[in-house]
């Protein structure tokens, strides 16, 4: 955790320093994995609101999620920054960008309140436009400290992490972990396909909680 949270803060101060602040759009294209977490966190720590970005979906649904939360910075990676060409705004690399990350400040940037956004999820698009929902930071730590309450998580869970970005359950799988000290396991598209594999993963971790 104290390596993840470093990580996160210097991302954190280095959004900030290209504009980044409370109710700034940063876009995530990144698969399940640390770089996933690191972004997440950062753009919270830098108060930004946190907009993932599917690189499985149609290019048509992504530039609507773009015209409409018009994020400032899109972190990727070297694989999927191609999608943004052209985009309107600043594209990071965190895989082969992270040098000029590294030279920013480790420490915990401000408190930026807990009433500002944190994040905007996507609709499914049923009515032919995907609509886009805000949601704050008071609701996420509401809902994480009420599991906690409930007992249901605690520094001994090992949570997979088993959802697409793109939807609001994976944020109640990271933070479920995350508020408490536990443990996230990420897995790919393939893996978290439900067969033999995932389930012997499952076990070879031991594995406490999963949200379908």
């Amino acid at each position: 955790y104290a390596e993840l949270n470093a990580r996160a803060n210097r991302l954190a101060h280095f959004l900030q320093s290209r504009g980044v602040g409370p109710e700034v759009g940063v876009g995530v294209c990144v698969a399940r994995s640390t770089w996933a977490g690191i972004a997440a966190l950062a753009i919270a720590k830098s108060g930004g609101v946190y907009v993932p970005l599917d690189a499985s979906y149609p290019k048509d649904r992504l530039s609507v999620m773009l015209e409409v939360a018009k994020p400032k910075i899109i972190l990727a990676v070297s694989a999927t920054a191609p999608l943004f060409d052209g985009s309107e705004a600043e594209v990071i690399c965190l895989d082969t960008d992270w040098q000029a990350v590294q030279s920013q400040p480790v420490a915990n940037p401000p408190n930026i309140g807990v009433d500002r956004s944190a994040y905007i999820l996507f609709t499914s698009g049923t009515t032919g436009r995907p609509k886009g929902i805000l949601v704050s930071h008071k609701s996420y730590r509401n809902m994480a400290v009420s599991q906690q309450w409930a007992g249901l998580y605690s520094s001994d869970s090992r949570v997979l992490q088993f959802a697409s970005h793109s939807f609001s359950i994976s944020m109640w799988g990271a933070y479920m972990a995350f508020a408490p000290g536990g443990t996230i396991y990420s897995v790919t598209a393939e893996q978290a396909l439900p067969d033999e594999p995932l389930y012997e993963m499952m076990e070879a971790a031991q594995i406490t909680h999963v949200t379908w």
